[in-house]
């Protein structure tokens, strides 16, 4: 559109401010996938609502308003339960944005809104190039098709995705202008790596956008910044549509400050000085930023009609550069896997409370006594227990290697990444065990939730992209390290040929090696072993359960998932009377015995019995007598 280009080349235009943060106060409070599926569903089902938050941009004196889409790829509304109304969202959207127009009684530019791809599939296995610009262009040609002026694409961390999307885009159209925007961190740097400046140098040889901005990010000043950054590395138009600073959670909802008229006012002629030609606002501005921002363009105009030089500095960011290290050597754990060494390991749970006396003298009599490799702690699966990470880091002091059990119930993904970091880095922990976990059954102090970002798989695949590291242009931005990463296998899952792809996922998402459920029989090991004989080339470790009594077999089948105690063993147990403990104690023992005699496992590990992981130290003791 000629008469869009015009004006920006011209002179400043005002965008509009924030959609969804605004229809978020509108809505009741709701979890985040209920909030994100009623964002876009109030297209359909409260359109009313949508129109008078773009009429009241456009009376505060907005050029330009968005479509409330972003956020509306076919897979994300698949996801939310709206796949079969995805063209519908995306069309009706336009028709609001429109019916706004007309009744606003002013010229305005219309911008259909793209942002990423569902974000999730960064965690999933990543969907084939074409598929992903597939779903780029079926909304802007939907939105192209119903009547907006523009694209914008906005809110892009990854550079490589929005190079994806701004080619996909122009398979709609080569001739809608498209405003590009990313969203940069306190560094000015992409969360792909690429700082402002390099990025806009790659924006600009792409050859496919009219103007390039930053947008969200971390509020006016930030941007501000970024804004400078931008503009040593591209002769295009700039845009600025930042967010309204941090936002906090008051009362069950996402509250953002209410910044003064002066500090937008402020902020509008800074942004005019470093050469933007669209501003505007992102999550948390409303209206009257907007109206602000509008006074504050048209007083420069009268003013000073010919646009500022952009000054050379204006605002410093955040400083840090992760320097190149000598790389660590592989865990103990990796190191016996390679060379074929039997590793012997004993599964301790982690104590309520904030004293371990229990886990501390196991630890002790594992020092002294020699019989064991590593120690596996088990995941908390509950608010009022200690956590793994810490656990092993204090172990790993004591002088014995560990295996912690990470699960994506118990946090965010970036927050399990974070814990991870400061346990490699701190605690010295080299290995992790990936679960699932046991629904959270919650106690005094913690709802029965988990959060379940991502499933296993999503985890593994996760921690295999932090250990490797990355380097951007030269740059390091996140030095690789060697960490060891396991994965539960379930030979008693109910589908048997489900649960071995599974696995097959997760060592291509990056698992090193995997661990069996408890055995109880040699015999029933070899027979399992069977399946994973020649289609999977990772070390395997065995669960071994010493069993205390005929009642506790039955419990165990009864109750623990996973784990199925034998009829033989059961019958055996149930003969012995008396003598019940030292027969599942023998055979645990045998269990240990046999597979390192005839190393058909990488491994075993031996779950306390009863919880009493002291006792767990007698069938080690057991199995190497045998």
């Amino acid at each position: 559109m000629k008469d869009f280009l015009r004006a920006v080349e011209s002179g400043v235009l005002v965008a509009d401010g924030a959609t969804g943060s605004v229809i978020a106060q509108s809505l009741p409070d709701e979890a985040p996938v209920a909030m994100a599926h009623s964002l876009l569903e109030v297209n359909l089902l409260h359109p009313e609502l949508v129109q008078s938050i773009h009429l009241g941009y456009i009376t505060a004196g907005a050029d330009v308003i968005s479509t409330n889409t972003f956020g509306a790829s076919p897979a994300r509304l698949a996801r939310l339960g709206l796949a079969e109304q995805a063209e519908e969202i995306l069309s009706n959207a336009v028709k609001i944005a429109r019916d706004a127009r007309d009744a606003g009684g002013r010229p305005v530019w219309i911008g259909g809104s793209i942002g990423p791809l569902d974000t999730d599939w960064v965690l999933d296995k990543a969907p084939s190039v074409e598929e992903r610009m597939k779903q780029f262009e079926e909304q802007a040609s939907i939105l192209l098709d119903r009547g907006v002026d523009l694209l914008i694409l906005e809110t892009f961390s990854n550079l490589e995705e929005l190079l994806l999307a701004v080619k996909s885009v122009r398979r709609a159209s080569a001739a809608v202008p498209v405003v590009a925007q990313m969203s940069f961190d306190e560094h000015g740097e992409l969360a792909s790596g690429e700082r402002a400046e390099n990025a806009a140098r790659t924006m600009t040889e792409s050859d496919g956008i009219q103007v390039l901005g930053v947008n969200c990010s971390l509020g006016p000043q930030a941007n501000l910044a970024v804004l400078e950054m931008l503009a040593k590395g591209t002769d295009l138009p700039l845009s600025i549509m930042p967010n309204a600073g941090f936002a906090q959670r008051i009362g069950g909802r996402v509250l953002y400050p209410d910044m003064s008229s002066g500090y937008y006012s402020a902020f509008a002629k800074d942004a005019m000085a470093l050469g933007a030609r669209i501003i505007g606002g992102c999550c948390g501005t409303t209206p009257e930023q907007i109206r602000t921002i509008r006074k504050a363009v048209d007083e420069r105009a009268l003013s000073a009609p010919a646009l500022a030089a952009r000054p050379s500095t204006y605002a410093e960011l955040v400083e840090e550069e992760l320097p190149e290290r000598p790389a660590d050597k592989p865990s103990g754990l990796m190191r016996r896997f390679r060379e074929k060494s039997f590793v012997r390991s004993l599964q301790i749970d982690p104590q309520r409370g904030p004293s371990d006396a229990v886990n501390r003298r196991v630890v002790e009599r594992i020092l002294d006594s020699g019989l064991v490799d590593l120690v596996d702690i088990n995941s908390a699966g509950s608010g009022a227990r200690q956590d793994s990470l810490q656990v092993a880091a204090g172990i790993e002091c004591l002088g014995i290697e560990t295996l912690p059990h990470v699960t994506p119930r118990d946090g965010s993904v970036s927050g399990i990444l974070a814990q991870v970091l400061g346990a490699y880095d701190w605690g010295g922990i080299r290995n992790v065990l990936v679960i699932v976990g046991d629904p959270p059954k919650g106690d005094l102090y913690a709802e029965a939730k988990g959060v379940y970002q991502v499933d296993s798989i999503g985890l593994v695949r996760a921690l295999d992209l932090l250990r490797r590291g990355r380097r951007v242009n030269n740059r390091v931005t996140m030095p690789p390290f060697p960490l060891t990463i396991g994965v539960a296998l379930n030979q008693n899952a109910p589908d048997g040929e489900f649960e071995l792809l599974r696995l097959q996922a997760k060592i291509e998402a990056g698992a090193d090696f995997a661990m069996t459920q408890p055995f109880f029989l040699f015999e029933d090991w070899l027979e399992y072993r069977k399946n994973l004989e020649g289609r999977f080339d990772i070390p395997v470790m065995v669960g071994a359960w010493p069993l205390i009594s005929h009642r506790q077999a039955l419990r165990i089948n009864e109750n623990v998932a996973g784990v199925a105690v034998p009829d033989a063993v059961c019958t055996r147990l149930e003969e012995a009377g008396p003598k019940e403990q030292d027969v599942g104690f023998g055979l645990a023992a045998e269990l240990i015995a046999k597979l390192e005699e005839s190393m058909t496992a990488a491994g075993v590990y031996v779950v306390a019995p009863f919880k009493q992981p002291k006792r767990a130290l007698e069938v080690f003791e057991l199995a190497s007598r045998l």
